[in-house]
This record gives C-alpha cells, structure tokens and sequence, in this order.
C-alpha cells in the first residue's frame, strides 16, 4: 500500500466551459485555463473574486521558493515526461509506467534523486541516450509557454 499517487497527465490542455465550485477550486482552474489552448469559460466566478480580487496583480514569483519546492519532489516533477519519453522509445504504456513507478516511490520514500534512479536503471539507458535524459530533467522545458500565459492575462 502506498500514500503515493502517480498521474498521468495530458500532453496539452483544451479550454473549456467550467464550474468555480468554491475558492480553490476557481483558483486551480485559473491555473488550468492559462496552461489550456483555446479559451476557457469559468462560471461561479462569485466564487473566486471574494477571495481573490485582482487576483493576477496581486501574484508574487518567489524564484528562490519555485527551486525549493521543485526540489522537495526529488525530480518527480519530471516522471511524465520520462514515462512518455519511454513510450515514444517503444515501450508500451504500461511497461513504461512498471519500469518508472517504483522509482517514483523510491525517490519519494527514501528521498533519492529521481533524475540520478532513472540515469542508473539499465532499461531506461537502453531505450533512452544520455543526452536525451538529460533533456527531460531541465526545468526550462516547463518554462516554454510563459510569455503566451503571461500574453493571456495581459502581462505582456
């Protein structure tokens, strides 16, 4: 048993009509809908703004928090595109999820780089270069749509 969930997300978001249900909630599909191609309708909108009027000025990046917090997930931040990497090298999707689970859980439980578990699995260097790993661990892949979010929430 595990207190461990491993999700396999999407290559890309789609907008679409949704429903603010509560505060967070408004504030999680923000985030989707900047991520999201295309244009999102978010209805029950009362319930963001009164907790987060001008909920765009009022952001503050913490470049020095950003790189803690990514650091507290040992690199599981970048299991996906490990996954998918995998996948796209010929494995199956689930021989791609067997061979990248336990090391998600290893990294985890016993706070392990996930980066240096992948670079040591003989399977994973079989299918995937050096250069190539090295590839899906650099943060700068994440950073790519920034100035298009930003263009969106008229941050240009």
């Amino acid at each position: 048993e595990s207190d461990t969930i491993l999700i396999n997300g999407v290559d890309k978001l789609t907008g679409a009509e949704v429903k603010a249900s509560d505060l967070r909630a408004g504030a999680c599909l923000i985030n989707a809908a900047l991520m999201a191609e295309g244009t999102t309708e978010i209805t029950g909108v009362e319930n963001i703004l009164r907790g987060y009027s001008n909920i765009v000025e009022k952001l503050t990046v913490l470049p020095e928090n950003m790189e803690k917090n990514m650091a507290k997930t040992y690199g599981l931040i970048y299991s996906q595109r490990v996954m998918l990497s995998l996948i796209d090298a010929g494995l199956t999707r689930e021989a791609a999820y067997d061979l990248v689970q336990p090391l998600t859980k290893i990294a985890w439980d016993e706070s392990k780089s996930f980066e240096e578990l992948v670079k040591e699995n003989e399977t994973i260097n079989e299918k995937l270069s050096k250069d190539e790993v090295n590839h899906l661990f650099d943060p700068s892949y994440h950073l790519t749509q920034v100035d298009a979010i930003f263009k969106r929430v008229g941050l240009d």
